[in-house]
């Protein structure tokens, strides 16, 4: 339609100057330069003119075609984003909701399943009962004896026994579940037992100063710790005679 409008104008106005042209043609027919032939270039020089602008003006009206398509294609992408990101959006609230139920439920099968592991409250009958029937808790003797340093660095913990003699020189008193202390027995039987062999029953476990003779007195206590199934001398004893 612009197309048709631009060639009619065109014509009209190429049709004014040929009527023009030939008005002024016949007014100046007397003069030299102005001439059928001179006029007839003219016309051919303004029709170029006007052949140029219009190509000027459709190229610029097909660039802002182009333009206004492009603009409207990026309004058409936007607008169907926008609309998969809101379908989008619902889906991830569905399975929102869908993981908040799942997650309820869990929730309510774990506190189940913990009633039925949990055992009611007896009344004060079976309270009583219950507590007849407990077992007693064995404790754990603090105190063992030994004869000697069975091991190059401590004592077996096979070697201990509950009960002193007259052959366990070592008493060995637990402070923890896995340290102790030792001292020599204070039992006189158990010294001159160690006596009649100082070096092999003392020079391992005890440090001292002079020959044993005597009667034998504990200065500082041995520190003891269990490794696997040993005690493992950590510091010796300390000892004196008199």
């Amino acid at each position: 339609m612009h197309k048709r409008t631009i060639y009619l104008f065109l014509i009209l106005m190429l049709s004014v100057f040929q009527v023009k042209a030939q008005s002024l043609a016949i007014e100046l027919s007397d003069s030299k330069f102005i001439n059928a032939k001179n006029i007839a270039y003219l016309e051919c020089v303004i029709i170029l003119c006007l052949l140029v602008y219009l190509i000027i003006v459709l190229k610029k009206r097909k660039s802002r075609q182009k333009e206004l398509a492009f603009l409207k294609s990026e309004t058409t992408n936007t607008t169907w984003e926008k609309a998969q990101l809101k379908t989008e959006l619902g889906d991830l609230k569905a399975q929102n909701g869908k993981l908040e139920e799942e997650l309820n439920l869990i929730r309510l099968k774990e506190e189940t399943q913990l009633k039925e592991l949990v055992p009611e409250e007896p009344s004060n009958v079976n309270t009583i009962e219950w507590q007849i029937d407990k077992p007693e808790i064995i404790k754990q003797p603090e105190h063992f004896y030994t004869k000697y340093a069975d091991l190059i660095d401590g004592f077996s913990v096979a070697e201990l026994v509950e009960e002193e003699n007259n052959e366990t020189i070592f008493e060995i008193r637990l402070q923890s579940l896995n340290k102790a202390s030792f001292k020599v027995s204070e039992n006189p039987a158990s010294q001159k037992y160690a006596l009649t062999n100082a070096d092999y029953f003392l020079q391992k476990t005890c440090m001292y100063d002079v020959v044993p003779f005597g009667q034998i007195i504990t200065e500082k206590e041995g520190q003891l710790s269990l490794s696997g199934g040993k005690w493992e001398i950590i510091e010796p004893a300390k000892i004196s005679f008199k």
